[in-house]
């Protein structure tokens, strides 16, 4: 008898110095028709452009399909954590992004690269080449000092961002389908691998750090990042957040040539890609404010002042791959490798709220305005210079969400999207140029429902 019990007591100790581990996830489809679209891809349904990029020169007409994450992206996950004693915790999780319609997982980099010959990029997805874990890969402590993780995961700009919100950093917002805004200016930068994060709480001031270990071959600091959060609650019913992020020579991805001499695989035909490097200064305040028992309220600022990298030379003689993606080696910005002759700003300006109706319903609403500053920029092989105007797009969205049970929602949302008309669009040096390329005074709005299931 007493062997047993003796064998049942090291059981138990064994099982408890184990790990406790939980598969998680959320699925969140939809289906939306947007009055103007960019670009569509039946095997990436995301790719439902009602945020498109300046890149964009024309439009395809209206277009109804499946869509993904209109209200949190779609992943699945499996997330750990053992206890070591003294309080001390080992933390670690695996985390992919999905894409349900389509039953992969999304590809920002192929995406991109298959779009190349007709101008047209698709929205992203947060992904790139197809990495099974490609939204969080982490491991870490946790105890009295607060965590630290070490991996693949997002940066500071676009945890906290999400967190003062109307939409959560969903796709509906643009704080989430512009990847750029957590990434200051590229969406491959807004998910760093090599980052190192520490959060810690002193009384009611939350304190976030982020450090991102670059460095390629000739040039160390190609890549690094530094971000520091602050969130403080201020009463018990506001709270008010800053984050400022500094990147080094970040990289901003095109497409090159589609021609037979210039693929990745001659038998896809899938062509290399171009790379801008450039310098990135985010600051961003933001904050929420509880009016009543039933409305919530949400403001932010966000500014991203885009500069010369701070090695250009190295930048220019890169490898032939930057962040595992394949690049042509000729198509970098060029002769002229330092592209900005004034700095670019873009800032985005958000005001909206969460009312809810009941228990089960909730309105969201927003209205976000992004600017894109006036700044004159150096063509690649000439020593010409084009100016660029001053550049508003004004978003307002709307969405009801209705609670199933605690783990499913259905939701129906309207986003009404305007450029304006500001610059020409010729190719003169001299006369401000629009930024909007093809969109200039153009209005893309979607309208959509979907539904979202947790587990």
């Amino acid at each position: 008898m007493k062997k047993t019990l003796i064998a049942l007591a090291a059981i138990a100790a064994v099982s408890a110095a184990q790990a406790e581990v939980t598969l998680y996830g959320v699925i969140d489809i939809g289906i939306s028709t947007t009055s103007n679209q960019l670009s569509s891809d039946a095997n990436n349904p995301a790719n439902s452009n009602f945020y498109p990029s300046t890149k964009q020169t024309g439009t395809t007409g209206r277009q109804t399909g499946f869509n993904n994450g209109g209200l949190t992206p779609s992943r699945w996950g499996v997330k750990g954590s053992e206890n070591l004693g003294d309080g001390l915790k080992a933390n670690f999780v695996l985390e992919g992004r999905i894409q349900p319609a389509a039953g992969t997982n999304p590809n920002d980099h192929a995406l991109l690269a298959t779009k190349s010959s007709d101008s047209n990029y698709g929205a992203g997805d947060s992904a790139i080449n197809g990495g099974i874990f490609d939204s969080q890969s982490t491991l870490g402590l946790s105890g009295g000092f607060g965590s630290i993780d070490f991996g693949y995961q997002l940066n500071l700009q676009g945890q906290v961002s999400g967190s003062f919100d109307p939409f959560g950093g969903g796709y509906v917002s643009p704080l989430g389908t512009y990847g750029g805004l957590s990434g200051g200016g590229s969406s491959y930068t807004g998910r760093t691998s090599n980052a190192i994060k520490y959060q810690t709480t002193m009384g009611s001031t939350q304190v976030k750090a982020f450090y991102v270990i670059g460095g390629n071959t000739g040039n160390s600091g190609q890549g690094t990042q530094l971000g520091l959060a602050l969130q403080q609650a201020v009463t018990p019913t506001a709270n008010i957040a800053f984050v400022a992020q500094k990147f080094n020579d970040n990289v901003s991805f095109g497409a090159a040539s589609s021609s037979s001499s210039n693929v990745v695989n001659s038998g896809s035909q899938v062509p290399l890609l171009s790379a801008v490097f450039y310098n990135s200064t985010t600051a961003a305040l933001m904050g929420d404010f509880q009016a009543t028992s039933t409305l919530k309220l949400m403001a932010g600022y966000q500014s991203i002042v885009q500069s010369n990298p701070s090695n250009a030379t190295a930048d220019a003689t890169s490898t032939s791959q930057v962040l595992g993606i394949p690049v042509d080696s000729v198509a970098y910005y060029g002769t002229n490798v330092n592209k900005y002759v004034t700095n670019a700003t873009t800032t985005v300006t958000w005001l909206g709220g969460i009312y809810d109706l009941s228990n089960v319903s909730h309105v969201r609403f927003g209205y976000y305005q992004r600017v894109l500053g006036a700044y004159t920029a150096n063509t690649k092989t000439s020593a010409d210079s084009f100016l660029y105007a001053k550049n508003n797009q004004n978003i307002f969205a709307a969405m009801y969400d209705y609670d199933l049970s605690k783990t499913t929602d259905v939701y129906a949302y309207g986003i009404l999207n305007q450029y304006d008309s500001a610059g020409g669009s010729t190719s003169s040096t001299t006369a401000p140029q629009s930024q909007w390329s093809g969109l200039a005074g153009l209005n893309i709005n979607q309208f959509g429902v979907g539904m979202r299931m947790k587990f």
